[in-house]
């Protein structure tokens, strides 16, 4: 039985959210400095940028929470259900406290190592989406 928001079904969304991430974090293997100054330049932009990127953190919460808002344990489709609700709690927290994320990230990106661990999380964090949205959905 596929799980479907508004005829879309969830595997998409999951698929869909496996390449975004992918894309996203595939620069910061093969290009770290300009990653880095992309990322720094992200933040210090101001709180108007941090709240559009909120937005889309409600948006894609938002898909997933519809069909999705009840934890089970013993369904690994639980796991898009948590994804949902921290993408609803990062999304709040940078609403509600842009200062804070840009400072936490400003002190994240002072460390050498930083931007390879966004580029591995990230492409692990796809690669699991992929499989949610290939075999488990």
């Amino acid at each position: 039985m596929k799980t479907v928001v508004y005829g879309m079904p969830m595997s998409h969304i999951a698929l869909g959210l496996a390449v975004l991430v992918f894309v996203f974090t595939l620069p910061a293997i093969f290009d770290p400095k300009k990653f880095r100054h992309s990322i720094e330049e992200f933040f210090s932009a101001g709180n108007a940028v941090l709240r559009t990127a909120a937005l889309f953190h409600f948006l894609i919460a938002f898909l997933i929470l519809n069909t999705h808002w009840t934890i089970k344990l013993s369904s690994t489709r639980s796991i898009m259900t948590v994804l949902g609700y921290l993408l609803l709690l990062r999304g709040i927290v940078w609403i509600w406290f842009p200062d804070f994320v840009r400072e936490k990230a400003r002190k994240f990106l002072q460390k050498e190592y930083s931007v390879y661990v966004i580029g591995f999380l990230g492409l692990a964090f796809a690669v699991g989406l992929g499989y949610l949205g290939w075999w488990v959905y």
